[in-house]
């Protein structure tokens, strides 16, 4: 039974139940389960004057409203029409590069499509998103990758930890 699902084309852990009452368990108390949710992403620098770089550590606050498409985005002013959801994400820049430069995030929250709406309204759309309208695509996919997941065992209480590096390309 699924109780962690990534978006389409994000290489990494996924969360699946042995039975459905182990998943109901998880899914109703994901937020106090889970004890980290990090994840790597190689996103293209911004392009424009008007848009400033990332500090190398921080963290993007910024609710999320959804389109007709059900899709995720960061409102640029309040609509009271459409309904606004929290949304937290910490950041660490790894690597800068000319082009691209590679992060490594940490969710609070976990919306759908969060890290990306997070990122694209930072000025930095991870490559190959076409969601999000990347103009690179290097590995011909959406450079995302869920790293780590750490979550207490809903039955044994048990703190369990699975990491996985990210795809050679």
């Amino acid at each position: 039974y699924v109780v962690h699902r990534l978006d389409k084309d994000t290489s990494g852990i996924l969360l699946f139940a042995m039975t459905q009452d182990v998943q109901k368990k998880l899914m109703d108390n994901w937020q106090k389960a889970v004890k980290s949710r990090i994840y790597i992403a190689l996103a293209e620098n911004p392009r424009g004057k008007n848009i400033p770089l990332l500090e190398e550590k921080g963290t993007i606050d910024a609710p999320l409203t959804k389109n007709a498409y059900h899709h995720s985005y960061v409102a640029k002013t309040q609509d009271s029409k459409k309904q606004e959801i929290p949304a937290i994400t910490h950041y660490q820049i790894i690597k800068r590069g000319k082009n691209h430069s590679l992060f490594q995030l940490e969710l609070e929250t976990g919306r759908t499509n969060q890290i990306r709406a997070h990122l694209s309204h930072a000025g930095y759309t991870i490559a190959g998103d076409t969601l999000f309208r990347a103009k690179t695509d290097p590995f011909r996919r959406l450079c995302l990758h869920a790293k780590t997941l750490e979550f207490y065992h809903p039955v044994t209480g048990e703190l369990l930890s699975f990491s996985e590096e990210p795809p050679a390309a």
